[in-house]
């Protein structure tokens, strides 16, 4: 997944890494390309960004996999001097406990397959909106 990056989302967000941590969540790494950590507006994007990022872990068929599986999902966020401003944690166990997971039959049982459905899903994953 990060051969295909750094990669521009918006005007204004590039994806510019994928890890994994803790051997139970993935973590996307973003960098506002145009502003400074004290040009952000912290709160304003801790509030919509933990909205609009949990909703769609836990309502996209492309994430499925990840709740099936317990693996929950960081989104940290950098300023363009690469300073971390924020990390927003999905916790896939609460989509659970919505209701909104889909069952499936797929076990991921290794941080390569992690990455080989990631590749298939990078355009999903990216649908978020927030500017």
């Amino acid at each position: 997944l990060n051969k295909v990056l750094p990669m521009m989302i918006d005007k204004d967000t590039q994806a510019f890494s994928t890890s994994i941590v803790n051997g139970d969540t993935l973590q996307y790494n973003y960098k506002f390309v145009n502003l400074r950590k004290d040009e952000v507006d912290t709160s304003f994007l801790i509030s919509e960004a933990t909205k609009n990022h949990t909703n769609f872990v836990c309502s996209s068929p492309d994430m499925k996999f990840l709740i099936k599986n317990n693996i929950s999902v960081n989104y940290a966020y950098y300023g363009k001097n690469h300073n971390h401003i924020t990390t927003i944690f999905v916790d896939t166990s609460q989509c659970k406990n919505r209701g909104w997971i889909i069952e499936t039959g797929m076990n991921l049982t290794s941080n390569a397959l992690i990455s080989f459905i990631l590749v298939s899903n990078w355009i999903g994953v990216f649908l978020w909106e927030l500017f």
